[in-house]
């Protein structure tokens, strides 16, 4: 392996799209795609987070981090990089990390709160940016549910497309948090992006019940999660889609997405399919990955994130 090479050919392949976006943030080296299995590289404004999903790469970070300087140069120039490593494959034991970054990233005209250092997750997934766009291009004039709203990226998106109003939903006080902070970062009215800390089914059926509806539903889902129910992608998808779509107005749109290989791209349709069966609904456009995540012709039969646009 010469990962030298690998690296300076990740980063060609690239540069030509970033040169054209305003991106501080991007994946550098996704595992098969760019051959190099077990390993994903996100450059985010000068530092370096690698996830090591096989352990052959464990003996090998210094390597790794050696080949990466000399890249280092050519992707930010005059900066002093970072470097994160996460172990994440079965029988490791997390290590307490010495080093925690804060920083905001620029994804064109939004900026966006990460942590480094923290764990496997950064707080803004990079492979949903182009479905960030999309969401955006969708969201003027329109109120929008944002289910499972983590650090609310996608909340930013549609109140920077012009939505009226962006109700989040997120078990978690400490992701809206975060949300409220991108909001502000922003420039963007905490009067438009009310915020909700409660299991995402007891909010449907709550708000079931005051009749509240909306144009455009946002339904991004962990693989697995347990607040006052223990939730599966696998067993429960299609049941959400179900409740979810009852508060859509006429006329209004859901945009679904998952990140898991549990499901295969037909059973992630029949899925949502099998949701909106009772309304007047069908999936109109499946989205693709964004540029950097370079995907094995093995990969692409069944990639992690699926996401689709139902009307």
């Amino acid at each position: 392996m010469d990962a030298s090479k690998l690296f300076k050919s990740a980063w060609d392949h690239r540069h030509p799209f970033l040169q054209k976006q305003r991106l501080e943030a991007f994946r550098l080296v996704n595992g098969e795609g760019d051959h190099l299995p077990g390993l994903s590289m996100d450059f985010y404004s000068g530092s370096y987070f690698s996830v090591l999903k096989d352990p052959q790469w464990v003996s090998k970070k210094a390597i790794l981090q050696k080949a990466l300087l000399s890249l280092a140069s050519e992707i930010l120039p005059l900066s002093t990089p970072h470097f994160f490593w996460v172990e994440n494959f079965p029988g490791v034991q997390r290590e307490k990390v010495s080093m925690i970054e804060k920083k905001w990233v620029r994804e064109g005209d939004m900026s966006f709160e990460v942590h480094l250092g923290e764990g496997l997750h950064t707080g803004l997934f990079l492979d949903q940016r182009d479905n960030r766009g999309w969401i955006r291009s969708q969201a003027k004039g329109k109120r929008v549910l944002n289910l499972f709203s983590y650090t609310g990226a996608f909340s930013v998106a549609a109140l920077k497309g012009g939505a009226k109003e962006v109700v989040s939903v997120d078990f978690s006080k400490n992701y809206l948090g975060w949300l409220q902070r991108n909001v502000e970062h922003n420039g963007l009215g905490a009067d438009t992006a009310p915020t909700y800390a409660m299991d995402v089914f007891e909010f449907l059926k709550r708000s079931k019940k005051r009749a509240e509806m909306y144009d455009l539903i946002i339904i991004d889902p962990p693989t697995f999660s347990r607040g006052k129910r223990i939730f599966s992608t696998e067993k429960d998808l299609g049941g959400l889609v179900a409740l979810a779509s009852e508060l859509l107005r006429k006329g209004g749109h859901l945009f679904i997405s998952i990140n898991t290989q549990g499901l295969s791209p037909s059973q992630f349709r029949q899925e949502v399919e099998k949701g909106v069966r009772s309304l007047d609904l069908r999936i109109l456009k499946i989205f693709s990955l964004p540029f950097d995540f370079r995907l094995s012709t093995e990969d692409s039969k069944n990639p992690s994130l699926k996401a689709c646009w139902v009307g």
